[in-house]
């Protein structure tokens, strides 16, 4: 049963974060970014989704999709640290 109720509020916090990101309330995808920004940060709050920690094996899949799409280390930190703000520290 908790199990069930831990599985249950991950999806809702998944949830909550991507409407916060798609424009529900105010998102921040949009804001005069480029495609390949926001694909980076939709694989950002991917990792973030399950339980708002970026554990190594989530930075490592966000550093290969950041050289995919070739994004500057910086303008990637420069992101993730916008998309925590607007979520409110996750």
């Amino acid at each position: 049963m908790g199990f069930i109720i831990v599985i249950v509020l991950v999806i809702i916090g998944g949830i909550v974060i991507w409407n916060k990101i798609k424009g529900v309330g105010g998102g921040i995808i949009g804001g005069g970014r480029s495609k390949k920004e926001e694909e980076y940060i939709n694989a950002f709050t991917y990792a973030l989704a399950n339980d708002t920690i970026i554990d190594d094996g989530e930075r490592r899949m966000l550093e290969q999709t950041r050289r995919k799409l070739r994004i500057s280390k910086k303008r990637a930190e420069q992101l993730e640290a916008e998309l925590q703000k607007d979520l409110g520290g996750y």
